[in-house]
């Protein structure tokens, strides 16, 4: 059984694994999927399949293996790991090359010299030119792994030179059953707070990643704040709602760019709800805790008026990715009120 660690994805799954036995593998994937689907597991596990010292033996990789324990923890020579670094938005052009000149050297421990590229579409038009060469003409035994959240960040040149792995949606109970089999700490909340636990599975919205960052106490309790000033942010948007109460609001956002993205991505997971809530009878909730808690949200606001938010909160996602200042960001929210 290959890339059992990975939880779901089965077709994707199948599909790496006959690869890998045959060593066919393409020079370069793309991973498509949220923070937290699974990309970097995935990249990890093919790494591990590759070299696992007990890949005749039935499960691949073992995890267990001193190979196999070296790469996920990123202790293995042969592979390296670019993201973004710090303050910064963006990979330059720089950081690109100075990888691109090490994949002329030969692995020291492997078969593969891997490379995966944390926030492939946060790297520079520049640098992507810069990748662009290595996978126009590929590097004997060099696998690279291009993770990606938006893909139409990537250029066209670039998507068409390297295979789209796009990760799964993953079901409550997918995420329950992986949370059960690997971890002490969700198998704890589960028997001590039955309704924290199904919250965190209700949040998780898909990703494994999103829920192991939930599983304790303090991280519930900082969601549960959070939904109150969610809520508290979306009906100051309302038509019916003073002015100075939306000013207000977004004076008291997060200053810290990423807590504030952090914050707009939760406000939009509540309009998709909100949205729903007027278009169908029956639909998921991503953000509500109930469908009487979204309506009673929801009816504050015509469609059109959702339909605005949505776009204001996107447009402020969008100029806080792309590094904008972010006292203008804060502004933007603050000047569409009807």
């Amino acid at each position: 059984m290959y890339l059992s660690c990975v939880c779901g994805n089965e077709k994707t799954k199948t599909r790496l694994s006959s690869v890998i036995r045959n060593r066919t593998l393409s020079h370069a994937y793309i991973l498509c999927g949220e923070k937290g689907s699974g990309r970097h597991t995935l990249a990890l596990s093919a790494v591990a399949a590759l070299n696992c010292e007990r890949r005749d033996e039935g499960v691949v990789p073992c995890r267990e293996c001193t190979t196999c324990r070296r790469i996920f923890s990123m202790q293995f020579t042969d592979v390296k790991v670019l993201s973004v670094q710090g303050a910064k938005s963006t990979i330059g052009v720089d950081e690109v090359r100075v990888i691109r000149e090490d994949m002329f050297l030969s692995a020291s421990e492997s078969e593969y010299k891997v490379y995966i590229f944390e926030d492939a579409d946060k790297l520079t038009v520049q640098a992507q030119n810069a990748l662009l060469k290595v996978l126009e003409e590929p590097i004997n035994n060099v696998l690279i792994f291009l993770l990606c959240e938006r893909r139409d960040k990537l250029l066209t040149t670039i998507r068409s030179r390297a295979p789209m792995i796009t990760m799964e949606y993953l079901s409550a109970e997918l995420i329950d059953k992986y949370l059960q089999s690997n971890s002490e700490e969700g198998r704890t909340l589960k028997r001590r707070d039955a309704e924290g636990y199904r919250e965190v599975l209700r949040r998780a919205d898909g990703s494994i990643g999103r829920a192991l960052s939930m599983l304790n106490t303090d991280s519930i309790r900082e969601y549960q704040t959070m939904h109150e000033e969610v809520c508290s942010l979306l009906l100051a948007f309302s038509p019916h709602t003073p002015y100075a109460t939306l000013l207000s609001e977004v004076s008291s956002l997060p200053k810290n760019r990423a807590d504030f993205i952090e914050v707009m991505e939760e406000v939009i997971r509540a309009l998709r709800d909100a949205i729903a809530s007027k278009r169908a009878e029956a639909f998921t909730l991503l953000f509500f805790h109930s469908k009487e808690e979204c309506e009673e949200v929801s009816h504050h606001f015509t469609m059109t008026r959702l339909l605005q938010v949505y776009d204001l909160v996107t447009r402020a996602i969008e100029q806080a990715s792309a590094n904008a200042n972010m006292t203008v960001v804060s502004a933007l929210l603050s000047t569409n009120k009807p």
